[in-house]
């Protein structure tokens, strides 16, 4: 990890956040492992963020916002199996801040949702990827970007 991603990585007051579990105090380490060399480890750390971030795609907890971008990090520098791993920790952020319509959403909900929507270009390209489940993944966020769950239910 660049000084500069560990600084970003630093800078956030963890202990401030949540996850699924409470306290985001252990999301920091987690990110740091997502990056591990040791590729057991990352794909442990993927799956405890993906718990507690966006707990089974139903609940996006606050420590997402500032691990947004660190996760985006992930994309440009990842292996394809923990970017897709990623992946589906984003696909659960476009999915719990796509439930009702953005103006009703709390204020972290929404900057988180228009950070989604500043990727649009790169799912888009992720979208012709060589590896299925990149494709599939970079298919399902597009489309929750696109057409947020509260429209898909008919309550525009």
């Amino acid at each position: 990890m660049s000084e500069a991603f560990t600084r970003q990585l630093r800078a956030v007051q963890w202990s401030r956040l949540e996850t699924a579990y409470g306290s985001a105090t252990k999301v920091p380490g987690q990110i740091t492992r997502l990056f591990s060399t040791e590729h057991t480890d990352a794909i442990n750390a993927s799956h405890e963020l993906w718990c507690g971030l966006c707990h089974q795609h139903s609940y996006v907890s606050t420590a997402a916002l500032p691990a947004f971008p660190l996760l985006v990090h992930g994309l440009d520098v990842l292996s394809a199996e923990l970017v897709v791993e990623v992946l589906d920790i984003l696909y659960g952020f476009a999915v719990c801040t796509g439930h009702e319509p953005l103006e009703s959403l709390p204020d972290w909900q929404q900057k988180l949702r228009g950070l989604l929507l500043a990727e649009s270009a790169r799912f888009q390209t992720l979208k012709q990827h060589p590896n299925e489940d990149i494709r599939g993944f970079a298919t399902l966020i597009s489309d929750a970007l696109d057409t947020p769950f509260w429209k898909r239910r008919g309550k525009v």
